[in-house]
C-alpha cells in the first residue's frame, strides 16, 4: 500500500483516523505514520501519544522516536511519565538519540524505575542512563554516577 510507497502524500489520509474507534486502527496509524518518515505526521501522532489505549501510545512513541526532529522532544519527555512501563521504556530508547538537556529531569526520576517490557533484558533505569550519558551534560553524567554506585551489579 501506500506505506510501502513511502508515498508523503498519505500522512493527511493516515492522520484522518487518530480518531478511529477502533484503537486497533489507531495503533495501526501511528505505525504508518512511523513508517512514511514524514514530520507532517507528528501531530497526529502527539494525539496517539495520550490515547486511551497502552498499545496505540506504545505505537505513537516508538514511531516519534524513528521520526526524531524538533517535534520530537516534547512528545518523547511526556511518555516518560506515562502510566505504561512499555511506554516509559520505548521514551527512554528514543531519547537515547534525540534526548537534550530538556529531557535529563525527568530521565533523572526514572533511574529508579525497575520496569520495563518483558522482552526486553534492560529495565526503564537502565535505558534512562543510556540516555543519560547519551544526553552527556554535567547533571546527566553526575545522575548516572550517583546511581551507578547504588546498583549492585555495577560494585
Amino acid at each position: 500500500g501506500l506505506v510501502e510507497l513511502q508515498e508523503a502524500s498519505a500522512v493527511p489520509a493516515i492522520a484522518n483516523l487518530v480518531a478511529d474507534d477502533n484503537h486497533n486502527v489507531r495503533e495501526a496509524t501511528a505505525e504508518a505514520l512511523g513508517l512514511l518518515g514524514e514530520a507532517s505526521g507528528m501531530d497526529a501522532l502527539a494525539q496517539l501519544a495520550q490515547d486511551e489505549e497502552r498499545f496505540v501510545r506504545f505505537a505513537a512513541t516508538e514511531a516519534v522516536g524513528r521520526l526524531g526532529g524538533e517535534g520530537a522532544l516534547p512528545i518523547l519527555i511526556s511518555a516518560l511519565q506515562d502510566r505504561d512501563e512499555n511506554v516509559r521504556w520505548i521514551a527512554c530508547d528514543a531519547l537515547i538519540k534525540h534526548g537534550n538537556a530538556s529531557a535529563v529531569g525527568e530521565l533523572v526520576k526514572l533511574l529508579d524505575d525497575i520496569g520495563g517490557p518483558k522482552w526486553e533484558e534492560k529495565r526503564i533505569c537502565d535505558v534512562a542512563a543510556d540516555a543519560l550519558e547519551a544526553i552527556g551534560t554535567p547533571e546527566a553524567q553526575a545522575a548516572v554516577e550517583k546511581w551507578r554506585r547504588s546498583q549492585p551489579q555495577y560494585q
